[in-house]
């Protein structure tokens, strides 16, 4: 995660501290597919500090991740505005202006609906879209959210991406999502206060 131009700090550590075991099958697989709620970064933040992240460096989810807590603190994130799509005043239209604003001076969490097609996106640039079909089935996947552009051939809008998945997810962990409030709406998004 930056923060400034000078430092960043481990999401890593975060990702090890809540990612159950792999030969805990259930809960691992519950991770994988549902993601963990959305708060719990932020919590974590809150509570514990951020360690730098040259000290546990982004790998992704692992199947036995460390549960130590890096000794070198920092206490950057003191609270958090939460968006939800269906809380109001914050209805879908409204959110993703809120967001690109946020976006121009840190990186946001933000969960979007995806289908199972999302691990076809490991490798490749390509803007990942939604399935638009109620019958695929589907569910809420968490990202750090860096930015946000236009593609210069198909004009489509989309948010830069850093998925807990690891590097290899899109290129080197790093994915273009549609960009869309009918096609793609964003379900949550947590904004820290530094």
């Amino acid at each position: 995660m930056r923060y400034g131009y000078d430092r960043a700090f481990s999401v890593q550590e975060i990702i090890d501290h809540f990612t159950p075991n792999s030969f805990d099958a259930l809960n691992y697989q519950r991770y994988l597919t549902e993601g963990y709620y959305i708060e719990a970064a932020p919590n974590f933040a809150c509570t514990y500090g951020l360690s730098v992240s040259q000290y546990r460096p982004y790998a992704g989810i692992r199947l036995f991740p460390p549960r130590d807590i890096c000794e070198f603190r920092e206490r950057i994130v003191h609270n958090y505005y939460i968006y939800k799509r269906r809380r109001p005043p914050f209805v879908n239209q409204w959110i993703t202006p809120d967001i690109m604003v946020h976006l121009r001076q840190q990186p946001v969490v933000m969960s979007f609906r995806v289908g199972h097609d999302f691990s076809e996106w490991f490798g490749t640039w390509r803007i990942y879209h939604p399935p638009q079909d109620p019958a695929i089935p589907s569910f809420y996947h968490s990202m750090v959210v860096l930015g946000y552009d236009t593609d210069g051939e198909t004009l489509e809008d989309y948010w830069i991406c850093m998925n807990s998945c690891g590097r290899e997810c899109g290129i080197d962990g790093f994915c273009r999502v549609l960009r869309c409030a009918v096609r793609n709406p964003i379900n949550e998004a947590v904004v820290p206060i530094v």
